[in-house]
């Protein structure tokens, strides 16, 4: 009864943002499972050391939650599989990027070398695709990333990624060529796939809700009245399956073929009839992710067409669609349209830091001095967490001739940012500038390494 009235105030601190309290009281839980026998209170101790570290990481205490975690790896039931989530997302900002593959992985294929069950569904799939791109092996990111979209029809950040490998020639798009392109928007979120997932969701939302007495007792799922699992707690896949082969099936939904799953054997897979709100949300998917593609492969025209066709009047005046068009036209070489866009998006939404680095990168191109003052000191006022906002602030160094502070301010983006090109591309700049040609050569074939189509590289 104590761990239950425990857990209890430890969600009202969480919800209330309460970090410190909610350490002290997943602390105060674990003490109380520390008299019981071990056999009777193991799993619940792994679900309270999986609070604790919970309440830490949003504390900011990532190296204690890393090491509260490690426990969680003992285990490889589905419930774990969120404490193998957060301890990967620790990983990463300690930049342990195999730790965290590792705790994400549960199996592999039969070479070892793809992952065929990935921890917590299409949110640990990204987060695997993540560590491999910041460990350098963005062959293996792509497979995860689509994973992801195919777990998870709505994560448009994974598709966002997906498009930005493929532009660096990983991946082959062929094979998929009768059914339009794998990165094809209208493959990824096509309507009987989001219509799929959204009838799904509300099943499961209607099960969590009659087993309210369960969630409220505090306990790990194995010790509640037995239930299957989550659909979308794991990834798994036939071992034989490559990633594109179960993304291409998505293409054959979309040509309105019935698709019969490899793994299953058992007939044709049924579609829920259509919802209106998976509909809507399929469209919405659909024309930003048109405009995702045309912007990354600079394809400007089509941008704009899409933003001003197939977009309405609050998504064409979003700060994504105004964003994804600045940074077009500044890639194109087209810097005062440029220009203005990236002033239109600092008007309308003062406060963002996207973007910030290639405009201060066009001020400096145009020796506007005052503006790269005014934009830095407003940036590192509310951005200093930001790598954009060092990039901004190195900029105005470089246009003084400060080029060794730029430098140093470099560095600090990069920590912040490990996969951005860019950043090791303007290191690459500053000590050209300072006449370290080796050094500059060095930062120069990182920036080649982390993406390969990096031109000013």
């Amino acid at each position: 009864m104590t761990t239950t009235a425990l857990r209890l105030a430890y969600d009202y601190s969480m919800e209330q943002r309460l970090y410190g309290q909610a350490i002290f009281l997943a602390e105060r839980m674990l003490d109380e499972e520390k008299g019981g026998r071990k056999g009777d209170t193991l799993n619940a101790t792994l679900n309270s050391q999986y609070l604790l570290a919970l309440a830490l990481y949003h504390d900011h205490q990532i190296a204690r939650a890393y090491y509260i975690l490690q426990s969680s790896l003992s285990s490889t039931a589905p419930w774990t599989y969120p404490a193998r989530h957060l301890l990967a997302q620790c990983c990463e900002l300690l930049s342990r990027f195999e730790e965290g593959i590792r705790a994400l992985t549960i199996t592999y294929d039969e070479e070892g070398r793809l992952p065929t069950v990935i921890a917590n569904g299409a949110a640990g799939a990204f987060l695997l695709g993540q560590l491999y791109e910041k460990n350098l092996q963005c062959y293996l990111a792509l497979p995860a990333y689509e994973k992801s979209l195919e777990a998870g029809p709505f994560m448009f950040a994974a598709y966002e990624r997906i498009v930005a490998l493929r532009r660096r020639g990983l991946g082959d798009d062929s094979e998929g060529a009768a059914g339009g392109s794998i990165a094809d928007p209208e493959v990824c979120f096509a309507v009987e796939q989001l219509n799929d997932w959204y009838a799904s969701s509300e099943t499961k939302r209607a099960l969590t809700s009659t087993s309210s007495a369960d969630i409220k007792s505090g306990l790990p799922k194995d010790q509640r009245a037995p239930r299957r699992p989550p659909a979308d707690s794991t990834i798994s896949c036939n071992s034989s399956m490559s990633s594109s082969t179960s993304v291409r099936s998505l293409q054959q939904t979309r040509k309105g073929k019935e698709h019969t799953p490899e793994t299953s054997g058992r007939g044709h897979q049924q579609h829920s009839p259509a919802d209106p709100a998976a509909e809507a949300l399929a469209g919405v998917l659909q024309h930003f992710g048109e405009l995702h593609k045309a912007s990354t492969h600079l394809d400007l025209p089509t941008a704009r067409s899409v933003a001003n066709d197939r977009m309405t009047p609050a998504q064409r005046e979003s700060r994504y669609t105004m964003l994804k068009l600045a940074e077009a036209a500044f890639d194109r070489g087209e810097y005062d349209e440029a220009e203005g866009q990236f002033a239109a998006l600092l008007t309308a939404y003062p406060f963002i830091t996207e973007g910030v680095g290639k405009f201060s990168t066009l001020l400096w191109h145009q020796k506007k001095k005052k503006s790269l003052i005014d934009l830095s000191r407003r940036v590192l006022t509310y951005g200093r967490l930001r790598s954009e906002s060092w990039i901004c602030a190195a900029n105005l160094d470089s246009i003084n001739l400060d080029h060794n502070e730029a430098r140093q301010k470099l560095e600090k983006a990069k920590l912040l940012d490990h996969c951005d090109a860019n950043i090791c591309c303007l290191i690459g700049h500053e000590l050209s500038s300072m006449e370290q040609f080796e050094q500059a050569a060095f930062a120069y074939s990182l920036a080649l390494k982390r993406d390969p189509t990096a031109y000013a590289a």
